[in-house]
């Protein structure tokens, strides 16, 4: 997938998405942390940077397709989401 979000945005603005999305959630997570808001185990997670940006990347490529495979691909995606939450 990475590829197909590579020719579609070209490297340099995929690298931006990725990163906007890997450092944004994590901050916004951190904070949530901080907070109280977000339970103490989503820190010690195996998997909580790099996961955010390919995530992005993904709800992003959303934008890429029209009519019913947009809609199965964000539905796919939001179900994926959730069962691995």
């Amino acid at each position: 997938m990475r590829a197909a979000a590579e020719r579609w945005l070209g490297t340099g603005r995929w690298i931006l998405l990725f990163a906007t999305g890997h450092i944004g959630a994590t901050l916004i997570t951190v904070t949530g942390i901080d907070r109280c808001l977000i339970p103490l185990r989503v820190a010690t997670a195996p998997d909580v940077g790099a996961g955010y940006g390919f995530t992005t990347v993904l709800a992003a490529m959303a934008f890429r397709f029209r009519g019913v495979v947009r809609v199965l691909w964000a539905a796919a995606l939001v179900a994926v989401l959730g069962a691995t939450t």
